[in-house]
């Protein structure tokens, strides 16, 4: 069977026999380690507001611009918001204050350093925005645990109410709400939390964070003309040594979103689970996962096709261009067997219609 017969024929049935156990699983899930390869390890990140000189630049922390005034108009804006916030093509970088209002705290009492952002350099006039500031975790590790301690003063609220009274938070991770992280009041509003350091305690972030580059994003969203926000959070993430498990392989092919990206997740032992995390390709685009015994490194559609096509699954992408595929790794497989993963995705951005992500090598330990 060629790679173009299968991609033009997919064939829900080969899933019976698929080396992962066939079952689609929520994009947030997390490998569940049966036996740890050494001890845990906690990877601590600091992130914080004010990267750079001020009335400059934040070197870290980018923005997608709301509305003046007032909240995004509707959650259709904010999850578009939330799908080109990581993209400098169309985010900018936030500004470090020069001035502020005479109501702000002027710094954080835990950490001095983090400085006021807003959309211009004079706090006293701003929009409405969601802001965007990358970490970083391990690659090749299965998360145990992560937890974030955030401190923040903001003009005016950490979230809204949402257009029917459900509140969108003022905190999310890799798109992902973290819900009851929000500084809200009444409507109309009266008040903002400016004045003071506002903090969340060790917050369960565990299911939105994954190995490898990770967004933290924050709502903030203005009622009058002065609008700012200033910020520091602590990440931490507990994890175990995936040794031999996961070897990324290159031969992406890029496509509207630039080069899909594909992670693999888990410690590929009997009944533990086994992810893969697809990013950065075209939304609402059909996709298919191939999964093969062997490489050939076959030359397709533009780019190279690394698995022979043993298996294939098809997907519909998101709105934020991922989606997930994974499963129980089987009892019996070999110690030492590799198995190879590419995902292609149909996009008329690619050179002949398709992108892909880079492929993938898992190694039963």
């Amino acid at each position: 069977m060629t790679a173009s017969i299968v991609f033009r024929m997919p064939c829900r049935k080969l899933l019976v026999l698929a080396l992962i156990a066939a079952i689609a699983v929520p994009s947030n899930a997390q490998a569940a380690p049966t036996t740890s390869n050494g001890p845990p390890t906690i990877t601590t990140v600091l992130v914080r507001s004010g990267n750079g000189v001020v009335g400059g630049p934040d070197s870290l922390v980018h923005y997608w611009k709301g509305p003046e005034d007032g909240p995004f108009f509707s959650d259709l804006d904010i999850y578009a918001a939330l799908a080109f916030l990581h993209d400098p093509f169309f985010a900018s970088p936030a500004v470090v204050c020069s001035s502020v209002p005479s109501s702000y705290v002027r710094s954080l009492p835990s950490d001095p350093m983090a400085k006021w952002i807003s959309t211009e350099a004079d706090a006293t006039t701003g929009n409405t925005a969601f802001y965007a500031v990358p970490f970083s975790v391990p690659d090749n590790v299965t998360i145990l645990s992560a937890t974030i301690t955030l401190h923040l003063a903001i003009d005016n609220y950490f979230g809204w109410h949402g257009a029917v009274g459900y509140p969108w938070p003022g905190l999310f991770v890799n798109n992902g709400p973290i819900t009851g992280v929000e500084l809200l009041g009444p409507v109309p509003i009266v008040t903002a939390y400016c004045d003071a350091e506002y903090s969340f305690s060790n917050v369960d972030i565990a299911p939105m964070v994954h190995p490898g580059a990770n967004w933290l994003e924050l709502y903030c969203m203005d009622w009058d003309q002065a609008a700012g926000i200033i910020f520091s959070a602590e990440i931490q993430v507990e994890h175990l040594p995936n040794p031999n498990r996961w070897e990324v392989l290159g031969n992406s092919l890029a496509g509207s979103a630039g080069e899909p990206s594909l992670v693999g997740t888990g410690t590929l032992e009997a009944g533990s689970l086994a992810v893969l995390t697809l990013s950065s390709a075209k939304p609402f685009a059909p996709s298919w996962i191939v999964i093969g015994y062997s490489d050939i490194n076959a030359p397709f559609k533009g780019g190279v096709m690394v698995p022979d096509v043993n298996l294939l699954f098809a997907l519909t992408t998101d709105f934020f261009g991922a989606s997930s595929f994974g499963g129980l790794w089987p009892a019996g497989v070999p110690s030492g067997f590799t198995t190879y993963f590419q995902w292609w995705i149909s996009d008329p951005a690619g050179p002949k219609g398709f992108s892909a992500s880079n492929a993938l090598a898992g190694t039963t330990p």
